[in-house]
């Protein structure tokens, strides 16, 4: 869907090339993303007690 939207936005400007190159980076994330969805474990969440007034800045 997203690269038939980049087609449609760039219209003639969009190459074969471009639609490739755009095809193989989303293939690489998707792939980042699901190894990291994968990881057994993570750090502990900091989490700011009730009582304490978080220190946001």
């Amino acid at each position: 869907m997203l690269l038939l939207t980049f087609e449609q936005y760039h219209k003639e400007n969009w190459t074969p090339e471009l639609n490739r190159a755009w095809k193989n980076a989303l293939t690489t994330i998707t792939q980042q993303m699901l190894r990291g969805a994968r990881v057994e474990s993570v750090s502990e969440p900091k989490v700011v007690s009730p009582t304490k007034k978080a220190n946001i800045r």
